[in-house]
């Protein structure tokens, strides 16, 4: 600020303050769900032999990319799972187009399964509640859309998708 009608020039170092605002901004919390959509199904018709073969080549990349950038995975049934991370993290996976979609399904369509990744991940609260609440309803509306995206909600924002590339396919059943 400069003094009126004086030639005197206050300077505050802000540095500090900048640096704490980023890096709160960085750490805020994001909750993910992560499910393999028709997993279920497809281990309902499958052998013992062939499902270890699925989960080697689908549910370990999965844990493996949230490894990879930094995240927190527990698995809650054998096709979902929990992810904790934080905005920055976020961040990095967004400007990677969330590639492990495209990953499981290109991995999927080897082995000759009809299974894919939905995503969902919300932001932008600290209220753990509202953050469950909205991760489990983005991810009932993601697959309710087709499966194979990701959907994603901050607090006071609308809902954003990613992917969908896939085309809808029907569950496995026996008569198929």
């Amino acid at each position: 600020t400069k003094k009126d009608q004086g030639r005197v020039l206050f300077v505050k170092d802000i540095t500090r303050f900048a640096n704490i605002s980023r890096r709160f901004k960085e750490d805020g919390l994001v909750l993910g769900l992560l499910q393999l959509d028709n997993y279920m199904e497809v281990q309902q018709y499958e052998d013992e032999g062939r499902m270890a073969q699925i989960n080697t080549g689908l549910r370990q990349p999965v844990i493996d990319w949230a490894k990879r950038y930094g995240m927190l995975i527990r698995r809650l049934r054998s096709d979902r799972f929990l992810v904790v991370l934080n905005e920055r993290i976020f961040e990095m996976i967004k400007k990677d187009k969330f590639s492990i979609l495209s990953q499981i399904r290109h991995s999927a369509e080897a082995m000759d399964v009809s299974i894919t990744l939905s995503m969902s991940f919300a932001h932008g609260s600290d209220d753990f509640q509202e953050l469950d609440m909205m991760v489990n309803d983005l991810l009932e509306l993601a697959q309710s859309r087709g499966g194979d995206q990701v959907a994603i909600k901050t607090s006071k924002e609308n809902v954003t998708f990613f992917g969908g590339n896939s085309e809808s396919k029907e569950k496995r059943s026996k008569v198929r």
